[in-house]
């Protein structure tokens, strides 16, 4: 089911929260939901939200201010796989910061959130994978978001969290200049040769950032 699907079941009339505002996916979050949920973007960089998006100033991996009283947390912060070249730096905010919102969330009675993983836990090259496939843990990257996985089931367990976990892979939209995607789309704007190398090791998942959201 596609996101506003997911938050419907969830909720009958909704405030959200959402984090990694700026990102790629969250930002065209908040753009549809807006429209009709009350709608709270948390963000490190105020100059990167709409004029017309409430949004508070926060790190997941830093300071984080008191959360208002929300209905839902969609919880997008984090680094991708090629964020960065310290593989210390996806602990730090891809696990560490899952905790601490989850942990203000706790303080602020915030029991209902949804989580943004990924389909890179099952390894490269993998097509129609179950749930319940093995993962393969090859890189810091794939290990942050595990360890947010497994700490988003210690809350939902433990503390009485509601939490789904989004795996998806290879979205793609207007707004990311990158990517397997990207690169054969200006190909074929440039005119150049459009080059898919044909071998069972080279497919791979890809969706549309509008189908995630609502379509």
């Amino acid at each position: 089911s596609n996101l506003i699907k997911l938050i419907l079941k969830t909720c009958d009339q909704m405030k959200l929260l959402v984090t990694g505002a700026s990102g790629f996916i969250a930002s065209e979050v908040i753009r549809v939901l807006k429209n009709s949920f009350d709608v709270i973007a948390l963000t490190r960089n105020k100059n990167k939200i709409d004029k017309d998006t409430k949004f508070i100033v926060g790190d997941v991996s830093g300071k984080l201010p008191k959360l208002p009283k929300v209905d839902i947390i969609l919880h997008f912060a984090g680094i991708t796989s090629i964020g960065s070249d310290d593989p210390f730096e996806y602990f730090r905010v891809n696990s560490l910061g899952t905790y601490n919102i989850l942990n203000k969330a706790s303080e602020a009675k915030i029991k209902k959130i949804v989580f943004s993983s990924t389909a890179d836990v099952y390894g490269p090259n993998k097509l129609n994978v179950k749930e319940e496939e093995p993962l393969k843990l090859i890189s810091a990257y794939i290990e942050s978001k595990v360890i947010a996985e497994n700490i988003c089931r210690y809350f939902s367990h433990h503390l009485g969290f509601k939490i789904a976990i989004l795996r998806y892979s290879g979205v793609y939209g207007v707004n990311r200049p990158k990517g397997f995607i990207y690169s054969l789309f200006q190909n074929a704007i440039k005119n150049m040769p459009i080059k898919v190398a044909s071998s069972s090791e080279n497919q791979f998942d890809s969706i549309y950032i509008n189908d995630v959201v609502k379509n």
